[in-house]
Order: C-alpha cells, then sequence, then structure tokens
C-alpha cells in the first residue's frame, strides 16, 4: 500500500512538472507578467494554470501551494534577434514618413535625445514635432554594428548606426542606444539617445576678415600665371560660377576650365575696389566691386562681384562666384554668333588675296598682337605686323580651316584650331595651328591677337626628313668629288708614264753603236 502511494505521488509530481513546463511554452505572455510583478506561476489566469490549481487542490492537496522556482522565473523571455526586430519596426516607421507612426514605437514616458536637434524630447508632442522636420529627408537607417543586453523585462541595443536621405543621395553616421520595456505588454523605446560620430563632427575653422580678402588676391594671382588650371584650383569640385563674360552658368570643372582658357588670353588682371566680407561657421562671403584691367587689349572693365568661400580637406575654397557687369556704366554686348566668328576669318583670308599689307592690317586692332608662324619674334606695333605681311604675301598665300572650335563671349570671341596654307608662288604647303581673338571695337570687330605656329610633330618630321636629304646631298656631293679626283690623277698617271717610256726609248737609240 505504501508503495503504491508512493509511487502515484511520484507520478503526480511529473504530471505538475510537465504541465509547467507546458504553460512556460503555451502561455509566455503571463509567465512573462508573473516575471515582472513577481507573482508565482500558480496565480496566472490561463486555462492550463486553471487545470493545474484543480489538480493539485482535488488531487494532491498539499501540493496545491507549489510556486515557480526562482531560478525560473528570471529565465529571459526574448532572444537577442527578436530585440534587433524592434529596431527593424521602427526602421519601417520611417519609412512611412508618419511622424505619429514613428512616435508611436516609443513609451509614453521615453525620453529622445535626437541626432541633429540640441533639446531632448520627453513628450509624445515633442516627439512628433521632431519627427515631423527629421523625416522630410526621408531617413532610412541601418546598423553598421551593434550590441544586445537583455534583463528582467527590459533589453537595450547600442550601438552605430547610418542613416542614408533619399532626398539628396547623403548620408550620415551616428552612434546609438535603444533602452525597450514593456508597456502594455508591448516592447516600446523608453531612452533612445542618437549622437554624431565626434571624429566626423565639423570643427569650426575660424577666419579673419583680412584672410578673407587675401583669398581674392589668391585667385587673382592665380589669373596672372595665365594657367587655366591654377585659376581651377581655387574652386571646389561642385563650384558654380556665373561669369561676366558668358551668359551660360558654369557647373562642372570642364565648364569652368574652358571658359578661363578663353578669358585668360586677354591676360586679366583684378582689383577689389569696394568690398563687403561675411563670415560663418567654416563659410566667408566677400562681395562688392572688383575691376579688371585686360593687358591684351588694354581695356578696363569694372564689375559686382561675390564669393562664398567654403573649408573643405583643409583649404578654403570658391564654392560660388558670381560676376556681373554694373547696371548703369555696363558694357553692352554686341552679339555675335559662330558663324559671324567664321566669316571673320574667311574675311583676313580674302585680304591676303589682295597682296594688299594695308587692307591686311585694317583687319587688326591698333592694340593688336600678332606671332606669326615663319618668324621669330612677336610682332606687337603696327608697323612690325605690316613688316610682316610686306614680306609674308610674296609667296602669294592662301589658308583653309581644317578644324576649328569657336568661343562667344561679350565683345570678345575666340577661334582656334588647325589651318593650311597654299603657297601660290611655289605650290608648297604649310598646316599650323592658329588662334584669332577678336574684340568689338566702335561696333567693328577685329583681330586683338593671332598666334599661329607649326604643328610640333609634323615640324619635327619636316626637320628629320630635311637632315635626311641634306645627309644624302652631302654624301652624293662627296662621292662626286672623289670621282673627280680621280679623273684628274689618271691622265697624270698615263703622261707620266708615256714621258718615262719615251725618255727611255731617247737614251737607247743614243747608246745604240749602230
Amino acid at each position: 500500500m505504501k508503495s503504491s502511494l508512493s509511487y502515484s505521488l511520484c507520478c503526480a509530481s511529473c504530471v505538475l512538472w510537465t504541465v509547467q513546463f507546458t504553460v512556460a511554452f503555451l502561455a509566455p505572455s503571463q509567465i512573462t507578467q508573473s516575471w515582472m510583478h513577481g507573482r508565482s506561476f500558480a496565480t496566472q489566469n490561463s486555462p492550463v494554470t486553471t487545470i493545474y490549481s484543480a489538480v493539485t487542490e482535488n488531487s494532491f492537496g498539499s501540493l496545491a501551494s507549489f510556486n515557480m522556482p526562482d531560478w525560473w522565473k528570471k529565465v529571459k523571455p526574448n532572444s537577442p534577434e527578436e530585440i534587433r526586430k524592434l529596431f527593424d519596426k521602427w526602421n519601417q516607421a520611417l519609412a512611412t514618413g508618419n511622424p505619429k507612426k514613428v512616435a508611436a514605437c516609443y513609451s509614453s514616458e521615453a525620453i529622445l535625445i535626437p541626432t541633429i536637434r540640441d533639446e531632448p524630447r520627453n513628450t509624445t508632442q515633442s516627439i512628433v514635432d521632431y519627427f515631423d522636420i527629421f523625416l522630410r529627408r526621408k531617413p532610412q537607417a541601418e546598423i553598421v554594428g551593434g550590441r544586445i543586453k537583455i534583463g528582467d523585462g527590459w533589453a537595450k541595443d547600442v550601438g552605430i548606426y547610418e542613416f542614408k536621405f533619399l532626398d539628396d543621395g547623403t548620408s550620415m553616421m551616428a552612434r546609438y542606444s535603444f533602452f525597450y520595456v514593456k508597456e502594455n505588454g508591448t516592447w516600446k523605446i523608453l531612452n533612445h539617445h542618437s549622437s554624431f560620430m565626434p571624429e566626423s563632427v565639423v570643427v569650426e575653422q575660424r577666419i579673419s576678415e583680412a584672410q578673407v580678402r587675401n583669398l581674392f588676391n589668391l585667385w587673382n594671382d592665380a589669373l596672372m600665371t595665365g594657367d587655366a588650371e591654377a585659376v581651377l584650383n581655387r574652386y571646389t569640385e561642385d563650384a558654380v560660377v556665373l561669369p561676366t563674360a558668358s551668359d551660360a552658368p558654369l557647373t562642372n570643372p570642364n565648364s569652368i576650365r574652358n571658359y578661363y582658357r578663353a578669358f585668360l588670353r586677354l591676360r586679366p588682371q583684378c582689383q577689389i575696389l569696394r568690398s563687403n566680407v561675411q563670415i560663418g561657421t567654416n563659410w566667408a562671403k566677400d562681395s562688392g566691386i572688383y575691376e579688371f584691367v585686360f593687358q591684351a587689349t588694354g581695356e578696363r572693365l569694372r564689375g559686382r562681384f561675390s564669393f562664398i568661400y567654403v573649408y573643405t580637406h583643409g583649404r578654403w575654397k570658391i564654392a560660388h562666384h558670381h560676376s556681373s557687369i554694373m547696371p548703369e556704366d555696363g558694357v553692352v554686348a554686341n552679339r555675335i554668333n559662330p558663324q559671324q566668328v567664321r566669316a571673320l576669318f574667311d574675311q583676313w583670308n580674302r585680304a591676303l588675296a589682295t597682296l594688299d599689307s594695308s587692307r591686311v592690317m585694317d583687319l587688326y586692332s591698333s592694340k593688336a598682337s600678332f606671332i606669326p608662324t615663319i618668324s621669330g619674334p612677336p610682332r606687337i606695333t603696327p608697323g612690325e605686323i605690316r613688316d610682316y605681311y610686306d614680306t609674308f604675301l610674296e609667296f602669294l598665300p592662301r589658308a583653309e580651316i581644317l578644324g576649328g572650335r569657336i568661343t562667344v563671349g561679350a565683345n570678345w570671341a575666340q577661334d582656334t584650331g588647325i589651318y593650311e596654307f597654299t603657297m601660290g608662288a611655289d605650290g608648297s604647303k604649310a598646316v599650323a595651328r592658329y588662334s584669332f581673338i577678336y574684340a568689338c571695337e566702335n561696333g567693328v570687330w577685329k583681330i586683338v591677337h593671332h598666334h599661329s605656329s607649326v604643328l610640333p610633330e609634323e615640324f619635327a618630321k619636316q626637320m628629320a626628313e630635311k637632315n635626311q636629304r641634306d645627309k644624302l646631298k652631302h654624301e652624293e656631293m662627296e662621292e662626286a668629288r672623289r670621282k673627280e679626283q680621280k679623273k684628274k690623277r689618271t691622265p697624270f698617271f698615263f703622261a707620266t708614264v708615256g714621258t718615262a717610256v719615251a725618255t727611255g726609248a731617247a737614251l737607247a737609240s743614243l747608246m745604240d753603236p749602230k
């Protein structure tokens, strides 16, 4: 009887433990509530616990007061994977663009310390207000690296995440910490702290008004080098230039470079007449009036300017440059199109055909400079240019453009490329590079600068061929000289031998006794 009772009690204990473990898997929310509030498993109102109570009270009265062991109460109810899904839920709320849906992820007692605002948000409305602004950038977050810890009724996720803003394609790395608690049976964010990466935080680079004005001097010094690359180096990679002498905005490095290649042919120097400087955090603005002096033509031009400088990659550079003529006394542009520019070349070519240097000179400005193809020194006075054409026109030249590129500005234009001369005097041809810079003077377009030069590679080839011809000619002359000397020696030899023979015969006859 005793053994049978002992066996029954043992079986009952096994049943109780089975029921307890079944409850743990079938009613996790009730178990969680009991852990959070310190209540025993047997007091929960679930169907299984009701059965458990009936069994213990009716069959094994002395076991009715059995409670869950302490070690079981402390088992963690969630895995790190499940906690990480809470971040995914928050990120999905960001994607909706609805600030109230994002705020719904936070506890009613939550505190948000945001990334891009100084003031902590400690009410639901203030959290909604923050995300109402933040969501305009269409952010999406991704965890770069994080670590999760789980406690009794709480969990935390800390690490680094990256925001990508779909409104402009930029991104931002930040540190984060989420602290979660259960509120009415649902995990909510109780504390969310987000902050910039300390090493990437912008540090203010101080600059004085005098230093800002000196940035203009650096730009002007670059102009004086005549090197478009040196000028381009004063601008940021994404700079925008609204130039004085061109209608089109320049929005990339290549367009800025091409503009200055043409502009620098006028050999500009600039001086600020009036300036107003403003300074902010890592930016500065200098606006006012400056004056250009173009050494190629001697002309002057006043304009309004604004430079916006930014501090990037350890240097101050121009991010925006706006230059415009003075509205009241500015130069009124004389319009010309590329076809009209090319017609100016045809006009010059027809003047060559007249063989009259005065007709050619009428097309040049009184301030023109000319670097000719086949003469060393530059010609910088009308008399020097005329002297060159007096000689050059004796070859009966006729030019034809093989390829060229035209750029048009306000009261100036340039035509650069390759042309070919045919010399009517002997039929020879010469290919050369050319640059014509035209300016409008008193309503008439004239040549202010003309540079012509041989093709370097073709010139080297021609020189090599000439040297080869000279070498062959020299060898032919040497061979002819040797042959001539040989001809001169041969008669002398035979004459000498003949004389010797005759002399010997005469002596022999004198000595003959007969």
